[in-house]
């Protein structure tokens, strides 16, 4: 007994229908257990992983960290590094012969447990944009930004590049004349994919608005590899509307 209600109920219908989707709410249920210590030393979902934060720990599953995860999954992947973090473990054994309380401690003491939570929610749910419409720590715009940022760091750290994604799409909604610069600083450093499209986003607003910029000098504070990078990104658009024959 696989103990799947969901692909049951399609199979029992009169008619022929599709299967719910549920994979997502059922690692979101093993994730707020693990969480909750719901999850005993026997039973086979019980978390081999302890991420050890600033202000608090985050219980895991290496499996899913390594599959979801290519920074885990190279790490989980070499055998020294695994040995050296796996805890002491007492003598007592499960039905499978597994040391009950054996696991693998990771310091993350530079992360806190607010930010990294949403980071698990992407690992093990796949949640996007919708984890961020309530915010209540989060009271102002300014507030809103450095805690997206926060999760794009951790993003761009665990090379989960689709929830660096999904950070720079709700970062551009908040992007105005004011901010510009900050946010382009901010972005500047980051080498994924994702993160150099929204750099190239926030280059394109700059470009659109550069006269508004230039008048209120603006850019004046600027370091000059940014301004370069800005300008070559002008160049390169002006060379796509009237290349050169």
């Amino acid at each position: 007994d696989l103990k799947l209600p969901k692909l049951e109920d399609a199979l029992s219908a009169p008619v022929k229908r599709p299967v719910e989707q549920s994979l997502a709410d059922g690692f979101s249920t093993l994730y707020r257990q693990t969480q909750a210590q719901m999850i005993g030393p026997n039973d086979p979902r019980f978390s081999d992983v302890v991420l050890e934060l600033s202000d608090a720990n985050i219980h895991a599953h290496s499996a899913i960290l390594r599959a979801r995860s290519p920074f885990f999954a190279a790490f989980f992947g070499d055998d020294v590094w695994t040995r050296d973090r796996l805890g002491k473990s007492d003598d007592s054994k499960d039905v499978r012969g597994r040391s009950k309380q054996q696991l693998m401690s990771i310091d993350m003491k530079h992360r806190s447990h607010r930010d990294m939570t949403f980071a698990m929610r992407f690992i093990y749910e796949g949640a996007g944009e919708d984890m961020f419409e309530v915010l209540p720590f989060a009271n102002t715009a300014d507030d809103v930004l450095e805690f997206l940022f926060s999760v794009l760091d951790i993003a761009e750290e665990l090379l989960l590049e689709r929830l660096t994604q999904v950070c720079a799409t709700i970062i551009l909604r908040f992007l105005t004349t004011t901010n510009t610069c900050a946010l382009l600083s901010s972005v500047a450093p980051y080498p994924t994919r994702a993160a150099r499209q929204l750099l190239r986003s926030i280059h394109s607003f700059l470009a659109r608005n550069l006269e508004t910029f230039l008048e209120s000098r603006m850019l004046d504070d600027l370091p000059h590899h940014l301004i370069r990078g800005l300008a070559s990104y002008i160049r390169e658009c002006q060379a796509e509307k009237m290349p050169v024959t």
